[in-house]
């Protein structure tokens, strides 16, 4: 995402957005990162897929994992 892209976004969304990249950048896999985000609504889930809903986020905003994790480098 560029920073024009990233302008773009509404507050709350950008806010969202970064707290993820930032919990995402703490973690080597979207595993661990994903049971971090998503371990309250989890519970509620028959089946958990944390690496899923992870992806999937992410690519609503055109990133992907290697590139969040390019991130914990910079």
């Amino acid at each position: 995402m560029t920073p024009e892209q990233a302008e773009q976004l509404d507050l709350f969304d950008r806010a969202q957005l970064e707290h993820v990249l930032r919990i995402c950048c703490q973690y080597d896999t979207r595993t661990e990162a994903g049971r971090r985000l998503f371990g309250v609504s989890r519970r509620r889930k028959k089946r958990a897929d944390d690496t899923t809903h992870l992806n999937k986020y992410l690519k609503a905003f055109g990133l992907n994992w290697e590139q969040v994790q390019s991130l914990r480098y910079r």
